[in-house]
């Protein structure tokens, strides 16, 4: 049986491919899985805090979709809990969600989780795979601000990313849960899932001049003003650090790796910027 905590649209994904009875979700508040409970898929109420909660979760699974936490000081030691039980009841193999910038030493702190979490789970003597994602493009809105209303993407200096849609990344994932033999042979532990093209805010502001027909400037500002009004939007100074972080890694180059495997597990090519940009704003 899969065991899969909900993350972007795996579940429905995973239901066109294994029947309800192979698939059984862990969420923290199950009633907001009753849809998938009303097609027969097992759901449990669990939470990285109470490791009983999660042998119930997990028993009887053989592969278990682990989604990382975001960015939580905690994150790492909720990791830890859910591998320890996976280990603990019998799942045999852990798909992780990872990032592409996944480093001990990324100044973007979800990325040191992440990074000690892979390390954890190596250690821990069962299969895994972890699914580096691209930076998923369905945070940019946040992070733009209201552009069209404003008519400038003010930011930071930044680097290009490899931005990737969560619905590209939810098929991929169902496919490679469902059929091991699309997991790439030369990548060993680490899946790397990425559109195509890496893009910095500068063409983030042409694909949206593009789409809405109004002009959308690219203004750097210095951290410090980054950090003054963030807080002033009312976000605790520890969180807009956290996000400064993103910043300060896309311009080492940290989120500017691409691989054709999304592409090649999809059979099509993935979102570009371009197409969210027209989703979101068009």
């Amino acid at each position: 049986m899969l065991e899969v905590t909900i993350v972007y649209s795996s579940s429905q994904n995973l239901l066109t491919r294994v029947s309800p009875s192979q698939l059984a979700v862990s969420v923290r508040d199950s009633t907001k899985a009753s849809h998938l409970a009303e097609q027969g898929v097992r759901v449990a109420q669990a939470t990285f805090d109470d490791p009983s909660s999660l042998r119930e979760a997990f028993k009887g699974g053989e592969k278990l979709l682990l989604v990382s936490v975001d960015n939580s000081e905690n994150a790492v030691k909720q990791h830890k809990t859910a591998i320890d039980v996976a280990k603990e009841v019998g799942i045999k193999t852990i798909f992780y969600t990872s990032h592409i910038g996944a480093d001990l030493n990324c100044p973007f702190l979800a990325c040191q989780h992440h990074a000690e979490t892979e390390e954890y789970i190596s250690e821990s003597g069962l299969q895994w795979y972890s699914l580096r994602n691209g930076f998923y493009n369905e945070g940019l809105p946040m992070m733009l601000n209201n552009p069209i209303e404003s008519g400038a993407i003010y930011a930071p200096e930044d680097g290009p990313t490899s931005w990737t849609a969560h619905k590209d990344l939810a098929e991929a994932t169902a496919i490679l849960l469902t059929d091991e033999s699309k997991l790439p042979k030369d990548r060993g532990n680490l899946v790397p899932l990425t559109a195509s093209d890496a893009v910095d805010f500068q063409g983030i502001a042409e694909a949206l001049s593009q789409v809405t027909g109004k002009a959308i400037n690219r203004v750097v500002i210095s951290d410090e003003q980054f950090l003054e009004n963030t807080v002033k939007c009312g976000l605790p100074e520890f969180v807009a650090n956290a996000i400064l972080g993103i910043y300060k890694a896309s311009t080492q180059g940290g989120f500017n790796k691409v691989d054709p495997l999304l592409e090649d597990l999809l059979g099509r090519k993935p979102e570009t910027v371009s197409e969210w940009a027209k989703r979101v704003y068009g």
